[in-house]
């Protein structure tokens, strides 16, 4: 949303909601789920059980049984969860970017960024 601005933000979910959403704004619509799914993964990693492995990320449960949370104090897991927060912190860095860039090759078709602060 702050790079939209209140106006932008509000007419794109308006016609995401009413299924109207434009061909420009059916880009913009999925610019910005980039910009939230990459940040969310960032906010995300800390509180998860993540196992990883080389073929991949596993999610773990309660029903894996990790009660004891083993990971939390396994130095090289430790590590690597850093190492995943920073990769996806990249990406979610790099979608912003795209985001803004998006919308300043595209400027005219948004008026409504284009008269805002944003």
């Amino acid at each position: 949303m702050p790079f939209l601005c209140d106006t932008t933000f509000n007419n794109l979910v308006t016609c995401r909601d009413q299924n109207s959403l434009s061909p420009d704004n059916d880009a913009l619509l999925e610019n910005v789920k980039q910009v939230v799914n990459n940040y969310g993964m960032v906010e995300a990693i800390p509180h998860l059980a993540l196992l990883l492995e080389a073929d991949g990320i596993k999610f773990l449960s309660q029903s894996d049984m990790l009660n004891d949370k083993r990971n939390t104090t396994n130095a090289q897991h430790f590590k690597m969860i850093e190492k995943l927060s920073y990769k996806a912190l990249g990406y979610a860095k790099t979608a912003r970017a795209d985001l803004i860039d998006f919308l300043n090759q595209n400027v005219d078709l948004y008026p409504d960024w284009k008269a805002s602060e944003c």
